[in-house]
């Protein structure tokens, strides 16, 4: 038996989970979960204590050493995108990592779009215009580079203070919307655009490259000698695509947690005014890929509504219980768009809700039940629409969706998209991204030969759950489209 280490990193929380493979069988074990919320200053900004990420990896580490002593053939690490740190000329870092929910990009992305030209952006990256994006965010550091050096990605700060090498994996750094995606390299242009210095920009590595094994104290502080660390899709979607359990090289894929990421896998960029005008992206995948997709904010007002209604209520409120309120309430008595900016930061979104049903002329919905029906419908509808667009841009149908990620652990939503979709849903499995991040690690070992090889693998050894259609959604769709078209303005 080999066990492949995977460090996942969520916005929030993190785990250290063994991938345990014995022939054709696939195990999984989750070492070590810990949370790491974003830290609130007294002056309002969000930050990410990266310290703390960083002790939890270690005491993760310890706890696989203790289970599985030499059967651990590598460790890999994925995590979040669009965020990042500085390093001074002596690899200190310079300050905690801002979190991008962080107010202060508001500003900064009008004006580098109104600067470099929207035009120009998507052509140098093909990718989806958001103000969380790393662009908007290194145009504001101007006080931060005149004490560093060069900015490193989560994942790479991990891998950096795992082995000692400071460099950026492709798939995290297609995240940042200064990255070519036609040439797999930084974007000069972009970067001299905001007034990045090219030596700001870390050196570039593949998914699946080997970084080089633990630096000695790390190795003693965990009891994990001599084993290597491969730069994985280091961004979470990345290895959560490569996670899919399918056949085909022709799927779409929804990855749903905090956000909702719809897309398909291409092995050319979709660098269109089509891709352009529906806001889609092209990040870059696993295995020579590339992820045509589109963000949606995903279960965050879902998981916003529960984190008030726990300060509230003065305990914990259980998503199985959020479920069963959300099933029992009354269906379309209202919708929101789950991407409206209003939804973007943290808050009281029960209230947010509100404000938005009130000002898009519908009736705002009171009882808790009824909140979380209007979210879940609506992150259902947003899904479809978007599904339809996706179809669109590659001129052709998609008859099965691959649903992946915490998410699939809601059957409500699970037969909410269905039904939306009209299509049917295949759910999970739950833990695709570290499955991603251990097939990586795989191939980097020549475990497995490709990744539709490693696909094939989970497809025979991961439960899934299938959903199918139930009822027609036709009325509801349209009337979410003329909310969309109509805003609330």
């Amino acid at each position: 038996m080999k066990v492949y280490l995977a460090i996942d990193l969520g916005a929030g929380s993190g785990r250290v989970i063994a991938v345990r493979v014995d022939g054709g069988t696939l195990e999984l074990e989750q070492v070590h979960r810990f949370d790491s919320p974003a830290i609130e200053c007294e002056d309002g900004r969000l930050l990410w204590d990266i310290h703390l990420i960083w002790n939890e990896i270690i005491h993760g580490l310890k706890r696989g050493a203790q289970a599985y002593a030499n059967m651990i053939h590598s460790v890999g690490v994925d995590s979040w995108g669009v965020d990042y740190a500085w390093f001074d000329s002596v690899g200190e870092l310079t300050q905690l990592p801002f979190c991008y929910r962080d107010a202060r990009t508001d500003q900064s992305y009008r004006k580098v779009v109104d600067l470099l030209g929207s035009d120009l952006i998507f052509e140098e990256t093909g990718i989806q215009f958001m103000p969380i994006n790393s662009l908007y965010q290194l145009h504001d550091d101007t006080q931060a580079r005149r004490v560093s050096k060069q900015f490193l990605m989560i994942a790479d700060i991990v891998n950096y203070w795992l082995t000692g090498r400071q460099v950026c994996e492709r798939t995290n750094a297609s995240t940042t919307q200064l990255y070519h995606a036609r040439t797999r390299t930084w974007s000069e242009t972009l970067a001299k655009g905001i007034g990045l210095p090219p030596s700001a920009l870390p050196s570039l590595v593949n998914p699946g490259e080997i970084l080089g094994c633990l630096k000695p104290g790390v190795a003693s502080e965990t009891g994990l000698a001599e084993v290597p660390v491969v730069a994985v899709g280091s961004h979470d979607t990345a290895s959560a695509v490569a996670g899919v359990p399918t056949l085909t090289d022709s799927f779409a894929y929804l990855s749903c947690g905090t956000w909702a990421l719809l897309g398909t896998e291409l092995m050319e960029p979709m660098i269109t005014d089509a891709a352009l005008r529906y806001n889609f992206t092209n990040e870059t995948g696993v295995d020579g890929t590339y992820r045509l997709l589109k963000n949606i904010t995903g279960l965050w007002i879902i998981q916003e509504c529960r984190r008030g209604w726990q300060e509230e209520d003065g305990c914990e409120i259980s998503y199985e219980a959020l479920t069963e309120m959300a099933m029992t309430a009354t269906p379309f008595s209202a919708f929101i768009d789950p991407d409206d900016p209003m939804f973007r930061n943290r808050g009281d979104h029960p209230s947010v809700i509100q404000d938005y049903c009130r000002r898009s002329g519908q009736t705002a919905p009171n009882a808790r039940g009824q909140l979380l029906r209007v979210a879940t419908e609506s992150l259902a509808l947003k899904v479809a629409t978007t599904f339809e667009q996706l179809e669109s841009l590659l001129g052709r149908s998609l008859s099965v969706l691959h649903v992946i990620g915490g998410g699939v652990q809601n059957a409500f939503l699970m037969q909410c998209l269905a039904n939306a979709t009209g299509r049917r849903v295949i759910a999970g499995p739950t833990e695709a991204t570290a499955l991603g991040n251990a097939l990586v690690q795989m191939m980097a070992a020549g475990d497995v030969g490709s990744l539709m090889d490693g696909r094939a693998l989970l497809a025979k050894a991961i439960a899934t759950t299938t959903y199918d259609p139930k009822e027609s959604w036709n009325n509801a769709r349209q009337r979410f489209a003329a909310l969309l078209a109509k805003g609330t303005s």
